[in-house]
């Protein structure tokens, strides 16, 4: 992606104009954010309101699932990670650059059409399921599209492409850490959403 996008920015006529496109990946980034959480709570609206009574129930296999993801990251067990393994269409940088950018973003934010390399993904959309509510899980996922866009933002500020991507491959390198924090997320989620059941 930064390989992508970075280009779109740097090779703009002007800053004004690369700026222009960060900030239609940036806006894609979220819109896409916002409607795989609003979807998720559109879901747990419905289903909700059919079995809210079984509501402290999926909490608590929530709450399981979020361990079960943590052994998974630590490789104690295996569990599968639904995914698409497609990658968006290089081709669409070829046109309107501001357009292209937006449509990456777009695509990138929704999440499930693109590979999904850390399992707190599921555990984000799962967290909209129960909030049962389309605005708030939409507003509540905005986090997902942010982090999407604020990488590239960053990089964007370098001056050459080469010193952003060379930023990025050293980044790459911080897997482990990174799967650190992903499993510090879990944990994090699993014992509130415990609490939560052992309120009610």
């Amino acid at each position: 992606m930064v390989g992508t996008i970075c280009p779109m920015v740097h090779g703009a006529r002007t800053k004004y104009e690369g700026n222009k496109v960060l900030l239609m990946y940036s806006i894609g980034s979220l819109a896409g954010a916002a409607l795989t959480g609003g979807a998720a709570g559109v879901c747990g609206a419905l289903l909700f309101s059919r079995f809210g009574s079984y509501r402290p129930l999926a909490s608590d296999l929530a709450a399981f699932l979020c361990i079960l993801y943590v052994l998974d990251e630590l490789g104690f067990i295996r569990l599968p990670h639904p995914q698409s393994h497609k990658r968006v269409p290089a081709s669409w940088r070829l046109g309107n650059h501001q357009r292209a950018a937006g449509s990456y973003g777009l695509a990138l934010g929704i999440g499930v059409g693109t590979p999904i390399p850390f399992s707190a993904f599921y555990i984000a959309v799962v967290w909209c399921v129960l909030i049962g509510n389309p605005v708030v899980s939409a507003l509540a996922f905005l986090g997902f599209g942010f982090g999407r866009a604020l990488p590239l933002g960053l990089l964007s500020r370098f001056e050459t492409v080469d010193e952003a991507a060379n930023l990025a491959d050293s980044v790459c390198w911080k897997l482990p850490l990174i799967h650190f924090l992903n499993e510090c997320s879990l944990m994090f989620s699993a014992s509130v959403l415990v609490f939560n059941a052992i309120r009610s």
